[in-house]
């Protein structure tokens, strides 16, 4: 996962060092009470130095389809990357197939409300379509037996999800509490994986005897199911396409910090796992401050 790492920090650090320069450079400037009040005022709308708050949401969604498409075709090379090896058929790989589809559903849904190449009905909508083809590889392979799910209960969620995704791209006047309703129903499931994530393991494996890194995975799983779920709730009730990715990236914080439960990284990176948690911290803050302040 090195490389995801690396272009994440190459990614935000080529937006945000020209900003860095700009502002040294004119430091030594003087700058009119006036002047400087009507400065503040401009970047209160989202920007970072020379970065718009736009374009800090438009690098985040497409962050985060990296963690879609790595978990959702390609868990176990991209965990094997990673250093850490997971089975094929394992609850771990269908975790990480759970990973993808949420942050597939951030990455479509905020990407395309942030830069308006659809409607927010339509972006939430394509969003919550990732759910609903995760959902439905679910019960195609009956994988929701080994997550301790009923057929039953994951039917009645794709239905839900089914109905939704078509009302939101029909324009229906339901659409919108239907993609609420579907959206914290997503929330809430993964916060009960996050409270409760060894219990969760241990149902699904019948009793035998759980690794601490599947536990950990559970728990991934359901950060970024809190995330997925709270960002299309908050776009769908209204909340400006920039900001919410602001309060997504806020989200993903304690997701991003359990990759260290997962993952060895002072061997793969090569650096103290304290300093990774600092320059994961000061990322995500950047991306914060940028798109909310």
């Amino acid at each position: 996962m090195k490389s995801v790492f690396c272009c994440y920090c190459v990614g935000f650090l080529s937006l945000f060092l020209p900003g860095v320069a700009t502002a040294r450079k004119n430091s030594a400037t003087f700058v009119p009470r006036r002047a400087h009040t009507k400065l503040v005022t401009a970047m209160r709308g989202g920007d970072l130095g020379d970065v718009s708050g736009e374009d800090l949401a438009k690098t985040f969604s497409v962050l985060a389809s990296g963690d879609a498409l790595a978990g959702t075709l390609f868990p176990q090379a991209s965990m094997k990357w990673f250093g850490v090896n997971i089975a094929e058929g394992s609850l771990a790989e269908a975790m990480m197939n759970s990973v993808g589809a949420s942050a597939a559903t951030v990455a479509l849904s905020t990407y395309l409300a942030v830069t308006g190449k659809t409607s927010i009905e339509e972006a939430v909508g394509y969003g919550l379509g990732a759910r609903l083809l995760s959902l439905t590889r679910l019960l195609l392979t009956e994988r929701y037996v080994q997550l301790g799910m009923t057929k039953a209960m994951v039917g009645s969620m794709w239905v839900l999800l089914a109905v939704t995704v078509y009302a939101l791209f029909q324009g229906m006047d339901e659409a919108k509490p239907l993609a609420q309703v579907a959206s914290l129903m997503i929330a809430f499931h993964g916060l009960g994986l996050v409270t409760k994530a060894e219990a969760v393991v241990a149902k699904a494996s019948k009793g035998k005897a759980t690794d601490k890194t599947t536990v950990a995975m559970t728990s991934l799983n359901g950060s970024y199911m809190v995330s997925a779920g709270l960002t299309t709730a908050l776009l769908s009730s209204g909340k400006d396409p920039v900001k919410t990715v602001g309060y997504s990236t806020i989200i993903f914080v304690p997701a991003f910090l359990k990759w260290a439960e997962i993952v060895p990284v002072d061997s793969v990176f090569g650096i103290e796992i304290g300093i990774w948690f600092m320059a994961v911290a000061a990322l995500l803050a950047a991306i914060a401050a940028g798109t909310l302040l």
